[in-house]
């Protein structure tokens, strides 16, 4: 279950505000250490391929040692330009540099790809007329393009990373604001995973690799379409998600669409935000994350045969490795003491993690600086709701006898505010906080 514009809705009302913004700060970051001994290779590797540079200071991350710097000769009006080269602390192998740029310098490609987007329009605007590219050693370049907006009290950024052709690879919502570009450092799949995407997706274009959570997850673009795999530490295929856009409906199955359509969440196609197909060792299904005219959004999940589900199939990750010993695992015990992690994935560029908690499925929200966003959960039957919701809602003159059983509850560091589905005359949901106070009453259009 998710509730985006739950949670939009919340701040509407006034009773709930959060901002997730981040300032762009134009100063290199080094993200680790500064003051240690760049080896000499490294250095001479370096002069060799800037030798015009100026300006520059060193740094040390993990096994890369990187140049911040300033350089003029890829510049056809010769001003300066801020840079930023990566280089393999071992043998002195350059790996990425990073360049910033004004907009009016992207490729056509992406230029065109980006204005026609939807990130291009109101609200989201550039946060600036300045872009990066990430050039990588063996790898596809990278076209970043920041832009932000402001709805309703709530400040949203998003960083968006194209490839050379204008095929917009992927998505991070609420980056670090000193993000150094060190998870784009060029990573090609070895041993069996190169192997498995050999074999089954051949000629892949690989966007990114990371070994988090006790997984390995190799995103990358086939058939002008997005996918991840993933692995468990041996290597060995977990499952495979392929993101569909909804332009894309009438490549689903027809079994599949026609079992959506009896899901109780399901009011038109339209109102489809995205699909995705999943395919694992047991099983094939596909996710329709549907956004319902009480505004929340939701997933309903269909096999492949066409079955409806009541809920996401095992992907076989195990809970992913969090046990408790990284950020987000000490976060989830220290808040929710008992629960137990079963799945964690992401999704436009947040990290979503469900939770076995007091006997509920919960999940739980982070965003790309591991920050706890919001934590949501269904209740079902309306016997399910706390006393003090039933009573608010009495209390205000609404029906008991017309709450179906379809409630749902946001947490986050405002409290926890309940969403109520109704079924009287012309009101369709009621939204309850933590304290029993009705903070929003939602109509039929």
């Amino acid at each position: 279950m998710k509730t985006k514009n739950l949670f939009l809705a919340l701040a509407m009302s006034g009773s709930l505000f959060i901002s997730t913004a981040c300032s762009d700060d134009d100063t290199p970051n080094s993200g680790g250490t500064v003051d240690q001994t760049v080896p000499e290779n490294v250095i001479a590797a370096f002069n060799e391929m800037y030798p015009s540079a100026s300006q520059v200071t060193w740094g040390i991350r993990d096994d890369h040692a990187f140049a911040s710097f300033h350089d003029t000769t890829t510049r056809s009006d010769g001003q300066d330009r801020n840079k930023r080269a990566w280089f393999l602390l071992l043998d002195g192998r350059w790996d990425m540099t990073e360049t910033e740029m004004p907009y009016e310098y992207l490729p056509d490609s992406v230029r065109l790809a980006f204005e026609a987007s939807e990130y291009a329009a109101a609200p989201w605007q550039l946060e600036d007329r300045t872009v990066e590219a990430l050039r990588r050693n063996g790898s596809e370049t990278l076209w970043v393009i920041e832009v932000e907006k402001r709805e309703n009290n709530v400040e949203t950024d998003a960083d968006l990373y194209y490839m050379e052709d204008g095929f917009l690879a992927k998505i991070i919502f609420d980056a670090d604001e000193n993000d150094d570009r060190h998870g784009f450092l060029p990573q090609e799949p070895g041993g069996s995973v190169a192997a498995w995407l050999d074999e089954h997706f051949p000629g892949a274009r690989v966007v990114d690799v990371d070994s988090e959570y006790g997984l390995i997850e190799v995103e990358f673009i086939h058939g002008g379409m997005k996918h991840e795999a993933v692995f468990d530490t041996s290597q060995s295929w977990l499952y495979t998600k392929t993101e569909l856009e909804r332009r894309r409906l009438s490549e689903v199955p027809a079994a599949v669409l026609e079992a959506l359509r009896t899901s109780p969440r399901y009011t038109s196609d339209g109102d489809i935000d995205d699909i995705d197909r999943y395919e694992t060792r047991e099983t094939a299904f596909y996710a329709f994350e549907l956004e319902t005219r009480f505004d929340v959004e939701c997933t309903v999940y269909v096999s492949a045969d066409g079955q409806l589900l009541d809920s996401r199939p095992d992907l076989g990750t195990g809970g992913g490795g969090l046990d408790g010993t990284g950020e987000i695992g000490e976060f989830i015990a220290s808040r929710y003491p008992g629960a137990v992690i079963r799945e964690f994935d992401e999704d436009d560029g947040y990290i979503e993690v469900e939770i076995l908690h007091d006997g509920m499925e919960k999940e739980v929200i982070f965003n790309a600086r591991l920050q706890w966003v919001r934590t949501t959960w269904e209740i079902g039957h309306a016997s399910l709701l706390p006393a003090f919701v039933l009573e608010a809602l009495e209390r205000e003159g609404f029906p008991l006898h017309a709450i179906d059983n379809d409630s749902e509850a946001v947490e986050t560091e405002e409290g926890v505010f309940y969403f109520v589905e109704l079924d009287a005359g012309n009101v369709e949901g009621v939204v309850v906080d933590g304290t029993g106070n009705v903070v929003r009453v939602i109509y039929d259009d």
